[in-house]
Parts: structure tokens; C-alpha cells; sequence
């Protein structure tokens, strides 16, 4: 997986799912698209945020550019408000696994670099 290249694709909503490819949200994001075959595994990855990781890993430690980081909050953003915790139609979203990757990019982003990421997330979370 080349990092930057999943990351400025992100940047256009091109989210990068391994082993299976590009799936392409659009503006605004549109978290119900049809996943046609493989749907499952697809679903699995797109909520593991692959693509957020590089975001942030981009703009946190590669290229120092705001741009990745903002990027990354708007689409966790979108994210949180598209799934209810208490929705059934939503499991998937707020499953054990999905859990524990969100806990753990928000963990390895802020403590690895408060100054710059934990900043950037608060100011756009405002």
C-alpha cells in the first residue's frame, strides 16, 4: 500500500480498501453506497478507516501538511454522524473491531504528536 497515494486520494473521497481497491464516496459523503459483490469485505474495510490512518500518518508525520489532518476529521466527522450507535441497521459501525480501530488511530495520532494533530482535530471539531 503506497501511503501517500491512499492519502491524496482520500483527499477527493477515493478511499482505498485492501485487496479490493478504490471506492469512491463522493461529496458529500455518502456512506450508503452500493457495494456491489464482495459487499461484505468491503463494508469491513471501508469501517476499519484504512484511509484515515494515512491521512493522518501524511499529515502528521510525512508532510507536516494541514490539509491531510483536516481532511481526516472531516470524514470522522461525517462518519459519527451518519452511524447511531443505537440504529441495528449500523452494527457493523460500532462493532468490537471497528471500535478498537478507531480507538486506536485516535490513540497512536494523539499521543504520538499532540502539538500538531491533537490542535488541528480540536480546532476543527471547534
Amino acid at each position: 500500500m503506497d501511503v501517500r497515494q491512499v492519502a491524496e486520494d482520500a483527499l477527493t473521497n477515493k478511499f482505498y480498501l485492501p485487496n479490493i481497491g478504490y471506492l469512491d464516496l463522493g461529496a458529500p459523503l455518502n456512506w450508503a453506497v452500493e457495494l456491489g459483490a464482495a459487499a461484505n469485505s468491503k463494508r469491513l474495510w471501508l469501517h476499519s478507516l484504512v484511509f484515515v490512518h494515512a491521512l493522518l500518518l501524511m499529515g502528521r508525520k510525512e508532510t507536516k501538511d494541514k490539509r491531510y489532518v483536516t481532511h481526516a476529521v472531516f470524514i470522522l466527522k461525517s462518519y459519527f454522524s451518519d452511524f447511531e450507535v443505537d440504529n441495528r441497521s449500523n452494527e457493523l459501525s460500532w462493532g468490537t473491531s471497528t471500535l478498537l480501530q478507531i480507538v486506536f488511530l485516535f490513540c497512536a495520532q494523539f499521543f504520538s504528536n499532540l502539538s500538531l494533530t491533537g490542535t488541528l482535530i480540536c480546532r476543527t471539531l471547534g
